[in-house]
């Protein structure tokens, strides 16, 4: 059985950090960035995965009640060709087949709409999780500096060349 602080994502990056207290914070910080991805995020995708199921397959099944309806009155055109067709029979068949289609897009328009919410929010999650700390940004900025320096010396020398075209 899974205990339930493993529903939530942040007890359970909390029961991570826990379980590493002992360790410093620059290495905790990857624990919880790959203990979130793993479980965490696998887990949305995977729930997220059964709302993109359920957008893709409503429309086709839309377009089934269509295509079974259009059978139908098409049917009852065929079989009562010497007698006529009651236009009574023909409206229920067809207003079958548009009443499938309107709930197929009813269904997934507003799914459609509900998981793009969800991966924005998702990524900005994301983002989020994997951005670095502010002491690490600053020792990451100053490691591309010292990487850099001849980008140093080039950006250096324009800025001389624009001053000095500037007098």
């Amino acid at each position: 059985d899974t205990p339930t602080y493993r529903n939530n994502a942040f007890p359970q990056l909390i029961m991570v950090a826990l379980g590493n207290q002992d360790r410093d914070l620059g290495s905790i910080r990857p624990l919880l960035t790959e203990s979130f991805d793993r479980e965490v995020l696998s887990d949305l995708q995977y729930r997220i995965s059964w709302i993109n199921t359920v957008i893709k397959s409503e429309p086709m099944l839309g377009l089934l009640g269509t295509v079974l309806g259009m059978i139908a009155a098409f049917g009852k055109i065929a079989a009562a060709t010497q007698t006529g067709v009651d236009p009574k029979q023909l409206a229920d068949d067809i207003s079958f087949a548009l009443v499938t289609t309107a709930v197929g897009l009813l269904v997934s328009i507003p799914l459609i709409l509900a998981l793009s919410f969800i991966q924005v929010r998702m990524g900005r999650l994301l983002d989020h999780v994997h951005r670095p700390a502010r002491g690490e940004r600053a020792s990451a900025s100053r490691a591309r500096r010292l990487r850099e320096p001849r980008l140093r010396v080039a950006r250096r020398d324009h800025d001389a060349v624009l001053l000095r075209s500037r007098r």
